[in-house]
C-alpha cells in the first residue's frame, strides 16, 4: 500500500482520547509544520479554531506571518484568533530567556483561546525532527532519563502533538504535492540558537552513520520515557515510607529508609523533595549526590543553591528553604 500521510495522521490522532465533536485549537505559526498540521486536521470531522500569536520579534515580518495565517484560515473557512504581544519585553520583566519566555506566553495564549472558544484540545506542530533534535540537545547538556524522554505527545491533559512521529521531510513532500504555501522563518537559519546548530551541524553528521537517525533517536527517547515513567511510579510507592514530614518550607526524609532504596530512586527522592520546595531547574546531579553523601558524612561537597538548606536531625535528612529557616 502506498504511503498515505493522512492515514498515518489519523492513526496518530486515534492514540489520543478525542471524542466526536471535540473542538481543537490549532497553533499555527505559518511555518511548514503547523500549516501541514492544519491541512491534515481540516480533513477530519473535528471542529477547528486557528490560533496565532505575533511575538513581535521580527517587526513587519511577524505582522506578515499573522496576515498569512489569517488569510489561510479564511481560505479554508476556519475561524482564527490572532493576538500580538511584546514577548521580548515581557521576558525581561519575568527574567526569562526569549525562547523560554516565548514558550510560556504562547501556551498561556493557546489555553486562553481554548477556554474562550470552548475547545477541548490544543494541537501543536512538533515533528519527529523536533523530537530527535531535543533528545540530542538534552543529551549534550547532560540530561537524565526524564529529560531524554523528550517532548511529550500529550501534556497538561489538553495539549496534543499528532505530528510527533512524522518527519519534516514527509511534511515538506506533502506541502509540495498539494501546492500549499507556508512562511519561512529566517531565525531557523540563525546559529545563535542551539537547536539550529544541532539541526545544521550534528544531525547531518549522524545521518552519515545512520540514515534513519531521526527515527532511531525518537525510538530511544520513547524507550527512556517509559523507563522514566516506571521509575517515577516506583518512587511514588516508596514516598509514604521515606517522607517523615512535609510543609511548604521543609521536608524530612528517613535516612535509613532512603538509603535502602536503589541509588536511582535515592536521587529521585531528593530531587522530588527539592522540587516540592523550589523547583529543580538548576539542580545538578553533582548536588544531588552531595546531598546523599551528606546523609553519612554530614559534609556538603557542593555549594547549596539558594535558598536551599540541608541538615540532619537525628535519623532524618531535612531539606528546607534557608530564608524561611532564618526568618
Amino acid at each position: 500500500m502506498p504511503y498515505s500521510l493522512l492515514r498515518v495522521f489519523r492513526q496518530s490522532l486515534a492514540r489520543f482520547p478525542l471524542h466526536p465533536g471535540d473542538k481543537i485549537v490549532v497553533a499555527v505559526s505559518g511555518g511548514a509544520d503547523s500549516v501541514c498540521l492544519l491541512h491534515l486536521l481540516r480533513q477530519t470531522d473535528f471542529p477547528l479554531q486557528v490560533a496565532h500569536l505575533n511575538h513581535q520579534f521580527r517587526g513587519s515580518v511577524s505582522a506578515d506571518d499573522a496576515t498569512f495565517v489569517e488569510s489561510l484560515s479564511a481560505l479554508w473557512n476556519i475561524p482564527c484568533t490572532l493576538s500580538s504581544v511584546p514577548v521580548e519585553n515581557l521576558c525581561k520583566v519575568k527574567g526569562l530567556s526569549k525562547q523560554a519566555g516565548a514558550r510560556e506566553i504562547r501556551y498561556q495564549f493557546l489555553k486562553e483561546v481554548a477556554y474562550r472558544t470552548g475547545a477541548r484540545w490544543i494541537t501543536t506542530g512538533h515533528t519527529a525532527d523536533d523530537q530527535a533534535e531535543t533528545f540530542l540537545m538534552r543529551l549534550l547538556r547532560g540530561a537524565g532519563a526524564e529529560g531524554l524522554g523528550g517532548i511529550r505527545s500529550m501534556r497538561d491533559g489538553q495539549i496534543i502533538r499528532p505530528l510527533l512521529s512524522i518527519t519534516r521531510a514527509i511534511i515538506m513532500e506533502e506541502l509540495a504535492r498539494e501546492r500549499i504555501a507556508y512562511r519561512e522563518d529566517a531565525s531557523n537559519a540563525s546559529l545563535t540558537y542551539f537547536r539550529n546548530q544541532v539541526r545544521r551541524d550534528v544531525m547531518p553528521l549522524l545521518t552519515r552513520y545512520n540514515p534513519q537517525i531521526t527515527r532511531t533517536l525518537c525510538r530511544t527517547s520513547a524507550l527512556l520515557y517509559d523507563d522514566n515513567d516506571c521509575l517515577a511510579t516506583s518512587l511514588q510507592s516508596h514516598l509514604p515510607d521515606i517522607v517523615v514530614s512535609t510543609t511548604h518550607v521543609e521536608i524530612a526524609l528517613d535516612i535509613k529508609k532512603l538509603q535502602s532504596l536503589h541509588r536511582s530512586l535515592q536521587r529521585r527522592a531528593v530531587r522530588w523533595a527539592i522540587g516540592q520546595l523550589r523547583g529543580t531547574q538548576d539542580i545538578s546531579l553533582e548536588f544531588i549526590e552531595s546531598v546523599l553523601c551528606f546523609c553519612s558524612t554530614h559534609k556538603m561537597s557542593h555549594p547549596l543553591p539558594r535558598p536551599l538548606n540541608v541538615n540532619t536531625n537525628g535519623s532524618y535528612l531535612v531539606i528546607g528553604l534557608r530564608d524561611a529557616a532564618t526568618a
